[in-house]
């Protein structure tokens, strides 16, 4: 008697390709059917019959393009690489960045699901300036990981870094002409109260700061009008950028809450004489329009890089906060550490988390 030998399956990359977009949904509270799409055609303006083999549409980020394919070749490269630049049918947006995953050869066979615990080598891709310019990252090798690592670097390349370089630039324009213009324009002693309430001692990167918090300021504004409670804007610019009107509409805020935001930058606003307000508030309102262009209000992520960068550039604004790369790492190590079931809302849900040097909220971010 023979034994009929039964043979193990082959996987196709389109099915490996279904089984990732399942697993990263699984591992972001935000990430649905609806925003991650596998093997789908019709995703690319322009290109209908096209397919990108995972697509993580970010709420509140850039879209990101996943490429796969089983060789370590310079052609799955070039196929993330093509992503980029393409418009989505769902938003207009412009893909900017895009991964390169190589897949393990034992996947060609057996369950899929192994994919879950399989070692993954994949490298990111963005664009990075205004020209269009795209670079690879690591440069030449692959960077190794699971799952999980692949998820955080969508994570992480959906924040566009040309987006958060001009923004950076707009924020800190504004900031220094506005900075200067009060400091030429107010009394001493108002310069001098504004850095008895920051606890500093006055002078150009104490005045910035106050300038950066009433911009912080706007920037939130823009971001939350609309809401229940939050007035817009309109009547601000109506009354040509007076200062009791803008305490008025930030007192109105205050009412719903928002209090960190808010009325620290009410604060700031207090001593400076109210000839000298509009010109201030006219010149941070043109540059919160500008960044909302670019999606700073809108993706509150790149708002947070943003002030961040300004932030961890010392010499501009002469803080000691944590850097933004340092606070990233100390967020995965705390992270790690929990014991929590990432698939449960409940589990999620019941995370008490506390910083207790808490400045500009990196850490907690």
């Amino acid at each position: 008697m023979s034994l009929t030998r039964i043979p193990v399956p082959r996987n196709v990359e389109a099915t490996l390709n279904i089984e990732l977009g399942r697993l990263l949904i699984a591992r972001h509270p935000r990430w649905n059917h609806s925003n991650v799409h596998a093997e789908r055609t019709g995703t690319l303006r322009d290109y209908p019959g096209r397919k990108i083999d995972v697509l993580v549409e970010n709420p509140g980020g850039q879209p990101v393009a996943i490429e796969t394919e089983f060789k370590a070749s310079a052609r799955v490269g070039r196929e993330a690489e093509a992503r980029l630049r393409k418009a989505l049918v769902s938003t207009g947006e412009a893909i900017e960045s895009a991964i390169s995953v190589v897949l393990p050869n034992h996947l060609k066979k057996g369950d899929p699901t192994q994919l879950e615990s399989s070692q993954l080598r994949f490298a990111l891709h963005q664009i990075v300036s205004d020209s269009g310019k795209s670079q690879r990252w690591p440069v030449d090798d692959w960077l190794t990981g699971s799952v999980d690592d692949l998820a955080d670097s969508v994570e992480f390349v959906s924040l566009s870094e040309r987006r958060l370089q001009k923004s950076a630039n707009i924020l800190e324009q504004v900031i220094t002409e506005a900075s200067e213009r009060l400091r030429r324009n107010v009394p001493r002693n108002v310069l001098d109260q504004i850095a008895e309430m920051l606890h500093q001692e006055a002078g150009q990167q104490t005045t910035r700061m106050a300038i950066s918090i009433v911009a912080s300021a706007f920037v939130f504004h823009f971001a939350i009008e609309g809401q229940t409670g939050i007035p817009s804007l309109d009547s601000l610019r109506k009354d040509r950028m007076a200062k009791r009107r803008m305490i008025e509409i930030w007192d109105e805020i205050l009412r719903v809450n928002y209090w960190p935001v808010f009325s620290i930058a009410k604060d700031m606003l207090g001593p400076i004489p109210s000839r000298a307000v509009p010109e201030l508030l006219e010149m941070i309102d043109k540059a919160t329009e500008q960044l909302a262009r670019i999606g700073l209000t809108t993706f509150h992520d790149l708002a947070g890089r943003t002030f961040q960068t300004l932030i961890s550039d010392r010499k501009f604004l002469a803080t000691y906060y944590t850097l933004p790369s340092s606070a990233c790492l100390l967020a995965e190590v705390a992270v790690d550490r929990l014991k929590v079931d990432w698939k449960s809302r409940e589990s999620m849900c019941g995370l008490k988390i506390a910083d207790f040097a808490c400045g500009t909220g990196a850490l907690l971010s």
